[in-house]
């Protein structure tokens, strides 16, 4: 989610009266097909494999605390917040 779309998010919330959530996660798994190129027979292949990006994480985010997922890049963090959408 863009800087943008968090402000418009937060003023709807704020003019619409919406009652503010926790949300909790447990047990998340995401995993995604992936083109792996091999080599069989001589012959250059590619085949389609399943790849684990989230591995049995917990967590949560509580109303009213400031809450980061940080990480280097390719460790997931953007898939972790993509998941709501």
């Amino acid at each position: 989610m863009n800087t943008q779309h968090t402000e418009d998010f937060l003023n709807v919330i704020s003019q619409q009266g919406i009652q503010k959530i926790d949300l909790e996660w447990d047990n998340l798994n995401i995993s995604a097909k992936i083109n792996k190129k091999i080599v069989q027979n001589g012959k250059r292949k590619s085949v389609k494999e399943d790849k684990k990006i989230l591995d049995n994480i917990s967590g949560s985010v509580r109303n009213g605390r400031f809450t980061a997922i940080i990480g280097p890049s390719g460790t997931t963090t953007s898939t972790l917040l993509s998941a709501n959408d």
